[in-house]
């Protein structure tokens, strides 16, 4: 298992969370959520995962490719992807 680290720097200051097992694959795209306290993580299984950054507990996934995820972009409304 894979794991994904967040790393958050608010006012100068520096905390590191590490998420054992956050993807069964590697983690190949991160985007933030704009307006909210999410961030997404796309892996090469072609899931995506949503993510409260506050308590960097997850939040939902949704399977978004049969093959890797190469790019992630948000707007307020929508999630965009990228994979071959």
């Amino acid at each position: 298992m894979l794991q994904m680290r967040l790393v958050m720097i608010p006012a100068l200051c520096l905390y590191l969370q590490q998420i054992p097992n956050a993807h069964k694959d590697w983690v190949c795209a991160l985007a933030f959520i704009p307006g909210r306290p999410m961030v997404l993580s796309a892996c090469r299984g072609g899931m995506i995962k949503v993510w409260n950054v506050d308590t960097f507990t997850p939040v939902g996934e949704i399977k978004g490719h049969d093959s890797p995820i190469n790019a992630i972009c948000t707007n307020s409304k929508h999630i965009f992807t990228a994979s071959r």
